[in-house]
């Protein structure tokens, strides 16, 4: 399956695709529009390619077949081969069907696998309309240590709000993968604002 990565600072897209019969990404084209100038190469094998911003400094970085997370363009290639870096996933808003309804939001369960451990921090911001999130901040769960068997992915929430967002975080060199299902569970209190 073909990825693509779009680096606006260097006015270029960049293409990895299969060749005929390949199961990898074997080729790369890049096309720079403010030249209007394509460069072909091979060499690197991507899976995944992705815009990123950092610190205000935007990034592409891909993904090897190996796993190898690299950073393009930089002055040496820069790997994130066993190095710690943070990962964020924010899920949307959530108002359980009923966005007029206080609830008692009690539980964030999910699944997962590690080969090495790690951990994972459930965060949590809660607000009664949906254009609070903006100024709301998150507020720690639970850190799942995913080689221990004490939790098994269950974060305790107990706050009451209309509206909650879940955040899980890892800053970790370790390999793991979440799966679904995730359950947000929720007791619903009657009382409408």
């Amino acid at each position: 399956k073909a990825v693509a990565a779009i680096n606006s600072e260097r006015n270029e897209y960049i293409l990895f695709w299969p060749g005929t019969g390949d199961t990898n990404n074997l080729n790369e084209l890049r096309y720079n529009w403010e030249e209007d100038a394509w460069t072909q190469r091979a060499g690197q094998t991507m899976q995944l390619a992705e815009s990123v911003v950092e610190a205000g400094v935007k990034y592409v970085l891909t993904a090897g077949t190996g796993g190898r997370i690299l950073r393009q363009y930089a002055a040496t290639l820069t790997t994130f081969d066993t190095a710690a870096f943070t990962s964020i996933v924010d899920l949307p808003w959530e108002h359980a069907g009923r966005p007029d309804e206080m609830k008692d939001w009690t539980e964030f369960f999910f699944g997962y696998t590690s080969d090495t451990g790690g951990s994972i921090t459930v965060q949590y911001a809660i607000a009664d309309h949906p254009y609070q999130f903006a100024a709301a901040g998150f507020t720690t769960a639970q850190t799942v240590t995913m080689d221990a068997v004490d939790n098994l992915g269950h974060a305790l929430i107990g706050q009451r709000s209309r509206w909650i967002q879940i955040r899980l975080t890892s800053s970790t060199s370790a390999d793991h993968a979440l799966h679904f299902p995730w359950y947000l569970k929720a007791i619903p209190t009657g009382i409408r604002v």
